[in-house]
């Protein structure tokens, strides 16, 4: 999971500060907490593959025509999925301190960069509601407070 080619959308667990420490002073798993955020950003990045759209950039662009051409015999019409290479690739991946979704597919770069758009289109399925994510995450933390 760890090559250069590595693709990611990371949560930072310490953007609930408090709230962590006061987990950790009670004795609390944070490790237990952490692949459930990541599996929670892994549906946003499933979630803009399905809507076709970024959270903050909208709706993606179109197809091309050719592109169109070529997909009317396609089983799968739907944008980054004609072969399911990539779609297939995004995972959630969790540790003590942080939770992710990646990609380790190489020419995932050339969708979500923004750096040297030619004729491919940007379609960043890495843009996410972060903030949703970290509502998520602090209902969770505050759960397992309470508990």
């Amino acid at each position: 999971m760890s090559g250069s080619d590595d693709l990611r959308v990371r949560f930072d667990m310490a953007s609930l500060g408090p709230m962590l420490e006061e987990l950790r002073q009670r004795g609390g798993n944070i490790g237990a907490l952490t692949p459930v955020i990541a599996e929670d950003l892994l549906e946003s990045v499933l979630e803009r593959f399905e809507l076709e759209s970024g959270h903050a950039q909208g709706p993606w662009p179109e197809l091309a025509p050719a592109t169109l051409a070529r997909r009317r015999a396609s089983a799968s019409p739907k944008m980054l999925r004609d072969t399911g290479l990539l779609f297939g690739s995004i995972t959630a991946f969790s540790s003590e301190e942080e939770a992710m979704a990646f990609t380790n597919v190489p020419y995932a770069k050339f969708h979500v960069s923004k750096a040297g758009r030619g004729r491919l289109p940007l379609r960043d399925f890495f843009d996410i509601d972060f903030e949703a994510v970290a509502e998520r995450a602090a209902e969770l933390v505050a759960a397992e407070l309470a508990w």
